[in-house]
């Protein structure tokens, strides 16, 4: 092809066969069901092993996972007469997905509650941009989209400690969303002012239908609806780059996001759009003959209508949080300390709560946590690369990360809470000297630490108010051999 057209295509396929993330229960115990009613299911179980990563199950679980994608990147450059030269750029992408998941609900060696699990997706997104390349100082980038979305997902859950209990629920998910867009920036350098400013809009629509259902054979529920919805949102951004000198560059940013509503499956309940407004400033420099490089940004968010998503009954919903702030600082920096070794470090301090949240008639969640925030993180990472002989390379790096303690549930209360943790990771990747192959031998979480992942807390009828936790997974290490053609 000629130098002002090129074309990248991409295609995957990923397999999974085999156990899902495992999940461990705590507390086994009596429920009492109603006043003077108590049932204890896991009379005579198995009581799990010290291990956290040990459980004692009766129901063999299984994870089938198949994912497909295709995407296309197309380049065209051309003249445009007194416009200058510009490219427009296609980026066409597709994802089919298959999920099958069968779980032991109640974690238990006896045989108390299981369900299976189906969800199919296919995906399709086509995005256009016409953006100038030339240097006069004006930047400006226009664009179209468009994404479809086809979900369908069918849930059930068996409790066979009550009469064959069964529940039933799932449906059929349609999405279609299209934006134009907009961004013209200038950089005022041209003219002898070290600024530069940038703004951008953004028109989008989103559509959703929905046919959904719920099945309780045993309480007689037998019920299948239909809805649609639509919404219509403008975002935008602008920002403001000052050039303090060549080595340092200060900025400040205000932005508008949106993210569409939609339904919870299954749950016949809709969810408003979100939306944020964002401000953030900072600075970007480097030092020591560019050898060094420090940024800095502090950033404020204010929320409407949050989107939070969490467990009710047997089903994942998704609810709104009426106003929410989060703010905080996140420090980064790189560090050349010899010719070969670069040191990395990052930090964060975060404050994120629900400033107005009536989680229920009864409870108020104003003042809380978000959850799953951690107040404090950091990272601090070292990788040293040697070129061998023949021109191929070799790079080794170490990564370290530590986490606050986080609350995995909107509810502050102590019983969902995480502790913080540390994990770190290496890996050793060699790269031939015409960068087509690539080794690359890694361990993760080398330390082998049970990090806690996530809590779910459900009420699930006969095994009472659960305690679900998931970890992180162990000490991993593998081998990864990658090819690529076109250089």
């Amino acid at each position: 092809m000629s130098e002002d057209v090129d074309i990248v295509i991409t295609a995957q396929r990923f397999e999974n066969e085999g156990n899902q993330s495992q999940k461990r229960r705590e507390p086994f115990g009596p429920v009492e069901l109603a006043p003077g009613f108590v049932l204890n299911v896991y009379e005579g179980a198995i009581p799990n092993p010290d291990d956290p990563r040990v459980v004692a199950k009766d129901h063999r679980e299984e994870l089938d996972l198949t994912n497909t994608l295709f995407a296309v990147r197309a380049r065209w450059g051309f003249d445009l007469g007194q416009l200058g030269p510009v490219e427009l750029v296609s980026h066409t992408g597709g994802i089919r997905n298959r999920w099958f998941q069968t779980s032991d609900i109640d974690m238990s060696s006896n045989s108390v509650q299981i369900q299976d699990w189906n969800m199919r997706t296919t995906q399709f997104s086509q995005e256009l941009q016409l953006m100038s390349v030339s240097d006069s100082g004006v930047e400006w980038i226009l664009g179209a989209f468009y994404y479809d979305e086809d979900l369908s997902t069918d849930y059930v859950f068996r409790d066979t400690s009550i009469a064959g209990f069964d529940f039933n629920n799932g449906g059929d998910l349609s999405t279609r969303s299209t934006a134009i867009y907009g961004q013209l920036g200038y950089d005022f350098r041209e003219g002898g002012l070290p600024l530069k400013l940038t703004g951008g809009l953004r028109s989008t629509r989103d559509r959703k239908k929905i046919d959904e259902f719920q099945i309780i054979p045993q309480f007689g529920v037998d019920v299948f609806a239909s809805s649609r919805e639509s919404w219509r949102e403008v975002s935008g951004k602008v920002e403001l780059n000052w050039f303090v000198n060549e080595d340092l560059m200060a900025y400040t940013s205000y932005s508008r996001g949106y993210k569409g509503g939609g339904f919870s499956i299954g749950q016949f309940d809709t969810f408003d759009p979100e939306t944020v407004d964002a401000y953030e400033i900072g600075i970007k420099s480097q030092f020591l003959d560019n050898r060094a490089r420090v940024n800095v940004a502090a950033f404020y968010k204010d929320y409407k209508d949050l989107q939070v998503n969490f467990l009710e009954f047997t089903s994942f919903t998704t609810d709104n949080a009426a106003d929410s702030t989060i703010k905080g600082i996140e420090l980064e920096g790189t560090v050349l300390a010899t010719d070969s070794l670069t040191l990395h470090a990052m930090a964060t301090w975060l404050d994120a709560s629900f400033d107005s949240y009536q989680f229920t008639p009864e409870i108020s969640l104003d003042g809380e946590r978000m959850n799953r925030a951690p107040k404090y993180s950091f990272g601090l990472g070292a990788s040293q690369e040697w070129h061998l002989p023949g021109g191929s390379r070799l790079v080794a790096r170490a990564d370290y990360y530590w986490q606050d303690s986080v609350f995995y549930r909107v509810q502050n209360v102590p019983r969902h809470r995480g502790d913080s943790f540390h994990t770190a990771d290496a890996r050793l990747v060699w790269t031939s000297v015409d960068e087509r192959w690539t080794v690359d031998a890694f361990v993760t979480n080398f330390t082998n630490q049970d990090n806690q992942r996530g809590l779910t807390v459900s009420d699930g009828l006969s095994t009472g108010n659960n305690s679900f936790i998931s970890l992180y997974p162990p000490r991993q290490y593998g081998l990864r051999v990658g090819w690529q053609t076109g250089r």
